[in-house]
């Protein structure tokens, strides 16, 4: 199995992995900033690497687990299929999760401005956020009243019926959402 050596990139702050489909582990690389990994399918581990602001994982469906890595700013999962739970990450800013069907929670991140979801089952209430996009989620009837929200995209939530009452709301967008009845009028 592909492997890359620990000792051999320490001064490394940025690293990109795209379609390696033999590498399983990647080492910890002290100093590095941001990881991207693309179409590693039989990838089963990330490490723990602290330090770590921007972490882009997508399609590696051996992947079961997100490390908790404190202080992570972005965190974006694409098409991960296996992966069931999303850890706490204190300090995270920003958080997509698309395609990843099993997971059913998403924690709430206190801190979070950023949340897009992609075919998720629920919404955690997160205070604070300032950015919601919700994509084909169709198990979704409610969008749950989120103080400080600016800006709301839903997208191909076929159940959602009653939009509620968000005060501060800068822009709503609302696209293919055959079941919405009610748009509440919201004073500023």
């Amino acid at each position: 199995m592909c492997q890359i050596c620990e000792n051999t990139y320490e001064g490394l702050k940025s690293l990109t992995i795209i379609e390696c489909p033999n590498l399983v582990n990647i080492p910890v690389i002290q100093r590095l900033k941001h990881l991207r990994i693309l179409n590693c399918t039989n990838l089963v581990n990330i490490p723990v690497i602290q330090g770590l602001k921007y972490l882009w994982i997508r399609t590696c469906p051996n992947l079961v687990n997100i490390p908790i890595i404190q202080g992570l700013w972005q965190l974006n999962i694409y098409n991960c299929p296996n992966i069931i739970n999303m850890p706490v990450i204190q300090g995270l800013q920003s958080l997509t999760i698309y395609k990843c069907k099993n997971i059913i929670n998403i924690p709430v991140i206190q801190g979070l401005w950023q949340l897009t979801i992609y075919n998720c089952t629920n919404i955690p209430v997160i205070q604070g956020l300032r950015r919601l996009t919700i994509y084909n989620c169709p198990k979704i009837i409610n969008i749950p009243v989120i103080q400080g929200l600016q800006h709301l995209i839903i997208d191909n939530c076929q159940n959602i019926i009653n939009m509620p009452v968000i005060q501060g709301l800068q822009s709503l967008t609302i696209y293919k959402c055959k079941n919405i009845i009610n748009i509440p009028v919201i004073q500023g």
